[in-house]
């Protein structure tokens, strides 16, 4: 059974029943109610009950924080929306967004959201680096956006040259000279009726947002959230983490909005509540991290949201800067982390800071996502003993376990499952099973076969699986979550191979900074630290000690080497989000392979364990 009760969370319910042929599908014991019909019913009534309480914030240019409440916000998105309304955009013609996120660009999203225009965030990344300019245009060519929104211009010059003709640019900071719309002349008319008319238009199975998936496992896909999924998926979201709404959330938050998780699933449980969101320019690596490290100074976030890579820059930063640490924990409830699994060492030095600041264990939760579901489809909903769990179904959620080779499928449907993907039947015809359950293909498994209540653990993707010559299947997906946990904190991430091999191997993609940090060398590059032999020692130990605990053959690595043979984002092989597409990144690079298993080539460097 799930750990003691807290009142910070719902107790664990779950409805558990098996199908013929041994699947199991999984429900949550509570139902969806008071849903709201669209996102933008938050915004009005939140204007109404706490007028006066700052919304958003983002830093200005004299590095004072901008504020902006829940009345100042919903006047200026209604006048949005009037002028979104006279220039006949809709579900056909929606909103494009190419930038980072920003006060400006959070206002003309909900501006579109109230009156049915759908919001198309697009990765950055597409727009600024030339290389990428064929996702932009793909992107484009798919949603063919009626008006394109950009926060500064310069930057986006490029990219905004190649869009159609006709299409009107909006930017919230023109250039001198511009062609382009400033957003403040979208400000200075409001039509209220024809405002409020689009508002009660706006249902359930309106679109709301299209989202293009990362594509860490193929090709981009535009998906469709509707207002139903977004608003199902809020709701449930407070019913299994109740302190939310009894006390408003501070958020200081740095994942983009162009990802469900920071768009969808961290912005709406401040807009869904009544909290307060501070956006965090700063980013999980060397060249931004200072930023964010400025904003949890300044500001004690009650719920903090975040991945394996940026608590690992968090809780190096705090153990040596102690008025970081006493700001992060004084009002903090809740650590929420997503995108892979938090290693080990992570997990307890977490605990072990927040016992010391606030003399108990800060509850740490996660769940499992994915932009099809918008994004939560499970939640870990009480404080986790591991960090390997991936809770139980949310409300108005099922999962389904469908048994296939090397294990159980997580497979889901309900309120929050996507309609499908634009303008492509087919594949969105080939993503549901026969009872319509949503085929993720990551693999998973109960924790505890006799208690449902205990919750599912991740085992992997189903396409990262592959037999060695034995006929043993190697699941590559958690053994690279296993040996990035147990090579800590000196790998950033890890590709397993061995198809048609006999035994399992991986390359090493080594965290940088760590390394730099561990042996007293801030300027080396990567070509010099993977070659240091105190850190092929201190590897190998590590990967020894993760052998001795996986001996058997479909999970102990055999042969390893640290490679500068990065994966790209032009080609496919990493995703905007930073995640590797395995089979892309192995396809060109078979003759490394092959030197993994007799000699090293240039780009690599093996040890011996």
């Amino acid at each position: 059974m799930a750990a003691a009760r807290d009142n910070r969370f719902a107790p664990v319910r779950v409805t558990s029943r098996r199908l013929p042929g041994g699947d199991i599908v999984l429900g949550s014991g509570y139902t969806l109610a008071n849903v709201d019909r669209q996102v933008g019913a938050w915004l009005r009534r939140l204007a109404e009950t706490c007028p006066r309480r700052t919304f958003i914030a983002e830093r200005r240019r004299d590095g004072a924080w901008r504020r902006v409440s829940y009345e100042e916000a919903a006047a200026q998105v209604d006048r949005l929306s009037t002028a979104l309304l006279d220039r006949d955009l809709g579900v056909d013609r929606p909103l494009a967004i190419l930038s980072e996120k920003s006060v400006a660009h959070l206002l003309i999203t909900l501006a579109a959201l109230q009156i049915g225009v759908p919001v198309v965030p697009v990765s950055p990344a597409y727009s600024l680096r030339p290389e990428a300019f064929p996702r932009l245009r793909d992107c484009l060519s798919i949603v063919r956006p009626g008006l394109v929104f950009v926060e500064t211009e310069a930057p986006f010059a490029q990219a905004l040259g190649a869009l159609a003709p006709d299409t009107e640019v909006v930017v919230a900071d023109p250039e001198p000279g511009s062609d382009a719309t400033p957003i403040a002349a979208l400000l200075q008319r409001l039509d209220r009726s024809a405002v409020d008319a689009a508002f009660h238009a706006v249902g359930p199975e309106t679109p709301a947002k299209i989202l293009f998936t990362s594509g860490s496992t193929g090709l981009p896909k535009a998906v469709v959230n509707t207002h139903g999924n977004l608003c199902s998926n809020m709701t449930a979201m407070v019913t299994l983490l109740p302190f939310l709404a009894a006390t408003p959330p501070t958020v200081v938050d740095w994942q983009p909005w162009h990802h469900c998780g920071g768009g969808n699933h961290n912005l709406h449980a401040v807009l869904g509540t009544g909290g307060s969101y501070y956006i965090d320019a700063g980013k999980p690596t060397d060249g931004s991290f200072g930023r964010t490290v400025e904003n949890l100074r300044d500001i004690s976030p009650t719920i903090h949201f975040g991945t394996p890579l940026s608590y690992d820059r968090l809780i190096g930063q705090m153990q040596r800067d102690d008025d970081l640490r006493r700001t992060f924990f004084r009002d903090l409830q809740c650590i929420y982390y997503s995108g892979a699994a938090l290693p080990t060492s992570l997990w307890d030095a977490m605990n072990d800071m927040s016992r010391s600041e606030r003399g108990e264990a800060i509850p740490i939760v996660t769940g499992y996502g994915m932009t099809e579901f918008s994004p939560l489809q499970t939640l870990s909903h009480w404080p986790n003993t591991g960090p390997d769990m991936i809770g139980v179904p949310v409300p108005g959620a099922e999962v389904r376990l469908a048994r296939i080779d090397g294990g159980f499928e997580l497979r889901g449907r309900g309120a929050n499952l996507t309609p499908g993907y634009l303008a492509d039947p087919e594949r969105t015809g080939e993503a549901l099973d026969q009872e319509g359950f949503f085929r993720t293909g990551d693999l998973v498994d109960l924790i505890d076969g006799d208690d449902a209540a205990a919750g599912l653990i991740l085992k992997g993707r189903s396409a990262e699986q592959f037999k060695l010559t034995s006929g043993t299947w190697v699941p590559a997906g958690s053994i690279r979550t296993a040996l990035i946990a147990a090579c800590a904190p000196f790998v950033e991430d890890a590709v397993v191979v061995g198809e048609k091999r006999a035994a399992v191997g991986a390359f090493l993609i080594l965290n940088v900074g760590a390394v730099r940090e561990r042996f007293a060398m801030p300027e080396a590059e990567l070509s010099e630290l993977m070659h240091l032999e105190a850190l092929h020692t201190e590897l190998a130990q590590k990967i020894n000690a993760y052998n001795a605990a996986n001996p058997a053959s479909s999970r102990k690595v055999a042969t390893v080497a640290c490679t500068a043979d990065l994966p790209s984002i032009e080609s496919g092989e990493m995703t905007d989000k930073g995640h590797i597409n395995r089979s892309k990144y192995l396809d060109t690079r078979s003759a490394s392979v092959e030197a993994l298993y007799s000699a090293p080539g240039p780009a690599h460097v093996m040890f011996d364990l």
